[in-house]
């Protein structure tokens, strides 16, 4: 009996892709508005060949996993569900995507658990077998210590933040995401970002407002210390000139007081 080729590699990617055509490009029930409007106007080759192009980028550049290395299992996960998000896709394209690049001992262990067909069924399944609490646990304190350095940038302290929060939890609110970023912020900027953020509605309230908002309100800071550095050469000669003048006005005092209890000189 031929059990046919076995579904790894290439082949499977392959696969994937196919399943990435039947649910996406015929029913079109994911897209929306403008971009629906937009897709029923394109040639089924072209819908086809720009969702591949999109599809066959994102996969190329996420990494196989073998299962040894908690932390690059812990990424592998939150790419996927990035890619995911990037091209809109269903639950069953995740699942594709992640077969597609399993390895060694994790593929192995996929291959025992096939019945495992729904993505959160795996995801929950892939990261209990090749991950430990331990690795979370970690991940949580260092978002704890993580604080923005002296001389640390707005961006390169919010992409670190951002980054332990996707790894701890890939579905982080963007409420949880901010909390973590007002904890570690510098405290001169803490106060007025707070204030900023609280001004804007619930819905406006998210990672990219509190990164624009700290980054302007960072700029201003630096531009008041500029103002004030460049007024500072200035400040001893003012202080200078006005310590000096009460003593002027004393001393031709002095001299005006003497005058008048001097003899006069007779001709």
């Amino acid at each position: 009996l031929d059990k046919g080729p076995e579904l790894g590699g290439d082949l499977l990617t392959k696969t994937s892709e196919r399943i990435v055509k039947k649910i996406t490009l015929e029913p079109l029930t994911n897209i929306t508005g403008h971009s629906r409007r937009y897709m029923q106007t394109m040639p089924n080759s072209t819908q086809d060949s720009a969702m591949m192009v999109c599809y066959r980028e994102s996969l190329s550049n996420l990494e196989k996993i073998h299962g040894g290395e908690e932390q690059k299992n812990l990424n592998f996960i939150n790419h996927i569900e990035r890619i995911g998000k990037m091209i809109s896709a269903p639950d069953e394209i995740l699942l594709c995507i992640c077969t597609a690049k399993l390895d060694g001992e994790a593929k192995r262990w996929y291959e025992d658990n096939m019945s495992l067909t729904h993505w959160e069924n795996l995801k929950s399944s892939l990261l209990e077998r090749f991950t430990t609490s331990d690795s979370s646990s970690k991940i949580f304190e260092q978002l704890k210590e993580r604080k923005q350095k002296l001389d640390e940038t707005i961006t390169s302290y919010y992409d670190a933040v951002i980054k332990l929060c996707r790894e701890y939890d890939s579905t982080m609110s963007q409420k949880m995401m901010i909390s973590w970023l007002q904890n570690g912020i510098k405290d001169s900027l803490k106060t007025h970002i707070k204030r900023q953020m609280k001004l804007l509605p619930e819905s406006a309230r998210t990672t990219q407002a509190f990164l624009k908002i700290a980054k302007d309100e960072q700029e201003l800071q630096k531009e008041n210390s500029t103002e004030q550095e460049s007024t500072q050469p200035y400040l001893p000669f003012i202080t200078n000139t006005i310590s000096k003048t009460p003593q002027k006005i004393q001393s031709n005092s002095d001299r005006t007081t003497t005058s008048q209890y001097l003899p006069s000189r007779q001709a």
